[in-house]
C-alpha cells in the first residue's frame, strides 16, 4: 500500500502539542463529515495508533509528537492513490493550524 508521511514542526512542549493535536481527527470529521467516517485512535505515552475511512477507503497509521514536531505515518489504499497529494494537504493543514493557534 502507498504510505503518507507528514511532518508538522511545532515550538511547543511535547504535552501541550499532543493535548493539540489529539483534536486532528475531529476537526477532519468535522470539517469533512461527507467524506471521512469510522475514526478509531489509541492514545499511548506520545503516538497514536489510528484508522479512519476517506469516501470509503481504509487509512490507518501512526501519529506520534515529540518535543519538536508530530509526524503521521500512515498507509492508503491503492485507489486512494490519485488523492495522496490533497489528503496530505488537507492534514497537513489542519495540524499546522491546531499547533500554532
Amino acid at each position: 500500500m502507498p504510505s503518507v508521511n507528514i511532518v508538522v514542526d511545532h515550538s511547543l512542549n511535547r504535552d501541550d502539542a499532543k493535548e493539540r493535536i489529539k483534536k486532528l481527527f475531529d476537526k477532519l470529521k468535522e470539517d469533512f463529515q461527507d467524506k471521512i467516517s469510522d475514526v478509531h485512535e489509541i492514545w499511548n505515552e506520545t503516538h497514536s495508533d489510528f484508522s479512519f475511512k476517506i469516501m470509503g477507503l481504509v487509512m490507518k497509521g501512526r501519529l506520534s509528537v515529540s518535543n519538536s514536531d508530530v509526524r503521521l505515518n500512515g498507509q492508503i489504499p491503492f485507489t486512494a492513490l490519485p488523492f495522496k497529494g490533497l489528503i496530505e494537504n488537507t492534514i497537513r493543514k489542519e495540524a499546522v493550524k491546531l499547533l500554532t493557534e
